[in-house]
């Protein structure tokens, strides 16, 4: 695992990522994986940061739900293209595949173990469904 410099948002250890083989859950993928990136390429992952409640950084995890979807991340990480924290129910954001979901479902939950991974192209990914930002950059990280 990378070093990090700084503290960034983050998703839930078991957000499902699409790899060449099958799916891993975020907490089981390494650096040197190939991950499904928002354009549909698999990409290496060069950087993963896991492990850490978040509880000091804004206190606050959302559960975003769209139909038989869900997924959980620290309210200032970004997904489907704002932070976690400012979606709400009947808005429509961005999902896999060029696809758009309705959010049926918003809630505050408890924190949970969670992490990011950033790409080597630096582009978002694909995580039970969404679309994922990474909140790790190349400044974030001992290489």
């Amino acid at each position: 695992m990378t070093a990090l410099k700084s503290y960034v948002g983050c998703i839930d250890g078991d957000a499902v990522l699409r790899m060449p083989d099958k799916p891993r859950m975020l907490k089981d993928v390494q650096i040197g994986d190939k991950v499904l990136n928002v354009r549909g390429d698999y990409i290496e992952v060069v950087a993963k940061d896991f492990g850490r409640h978040r509880e000091e950084r804004n206190g606050d995890y959302v559960e975003l739900s769209c139909g038989a979807y869900s997924i959980i991340a620290t309210n200032d990480h970004h997904i489907g293209g704002k932070a976690a924290g400012e979606w709400h129910v009947g808005e429509e954001m961005e999902f896999f595949g060029d696809k758009v979901c309705t959010l049926d479902s918003v809630e505050k939950v408890d924190p949970v173990l969670c992490g990011d991974i950033l790409l080597a192209d630096s582009s978002g990914y694909i995580a039970s469904g969404f679309v994922v930002t990474s909140q790790l950059s190349r400044s974030d990280i001992n290489v």
